[in-house]
């Protein structure tokens, strides 16, 4: 418990600092459960959903002046479909925090951590990769601010404006 307990501060701090976090942000969080905690210290509103609202979200164009999806678009069948609804909820101005393992460019070690990944979580699509990202964002007209990628887990992180 007390490892749980040091992560979460030391989560919410790298969270606000990647994503430039004034304070008086209204963020849609969406998600697994629990990751609401690590944007409440340093916004004014947290809304959370679960992943299995990501292409079809409950709320009004522009509804939110930051949206992020952490470790949920592997389990989408249709990306392009989650980008374009993140984006509609996104107020213009507004940014976006994406992160999830990335793929890699080559299609054999690509496939492989599919299927391993897919043994480990029934709900596992694919990963994409660094450009499938890239791509995805300016399909979307996104701008990318900065992006980074953690060696560790190799899950990428990027912050786009809409």
């Amino acid at each position: 418990m007390q490892d749980a307990e040091q992560e979460q501060p030391e989560a919410a701090e790298s969270i606000r600092r990647f994503a430039d976090l004034s304070g008086d942000e209204r963020v849609l969080v969406v998600g697994e459960a629990g990751l609401a905690p690590w944007f409440e210290p340093h916004v004014r509103e947290v809304v959370e959903v679960d992943a299995d609202s990501l292409v079809d979200l409950p709320f009004d164009r522009g509804s939110f002046d930051l949206t992020a999806t952490m470790g949920t678009l592997h389990r989408v069948r249709r990306p392009e479909l989650a980008f374009a609804e993140l984006v509609r909820v996104t107020r213009l101005g507004g940014r976006l925090l994406v992160a999830d393992r990335l793929a890699s460019i080559d299609p054999l070690p690509a496939m492989e951590l599919d299927r391993l990944e897919r043994e480990r979580d029934p709900a596992h699509t694919r990963f994409l990769s660094d450009a499938d990202m890239r791509g995805a964002f300016e399909a979307n007209g996104l701008v990318l601010m900065h992006s980074q990628v953690d060696p560790r887990t190799g899950t990428g992180w990027y912050l786009l404006r809409r």
